[in-house]
C-alpha cells in the first residue's frame, strides 16, 4: 500500500443464536470497520458465525 500511516476504527455486535435458531450456530457476529490513510480510505463489513 506504500502509505506512511493507516488508521482504522470499527465496531461489532454479537448475538447468541442458540435459542432462536435450530441450526448448529452458537453465535453470530456483525462487524463494520472504517480505514483511512494517505490517498486511501474505505469501509469493510464482516459476518462471523461460531459452530
Amino acid at each position: 500500500m506504500k502509505t506512511p500511516w493507516l488508521g482504522q476504527i470499527g465496531a461489532g455486535i454479537e448475538f447468541d443464536t442458540t435459542t432462536v435458531s435450530w441450526h448448529p450456530v452458537y453465535r453470530t457476529r456483525l462487524m463494520a470497520r472504517y480505514l483511512i490513510g494517505d490517498n486511501l480510505s474505505g469501509f469493510s463489513f464482516g459476518l462471523a458465525v461460531t459452530f
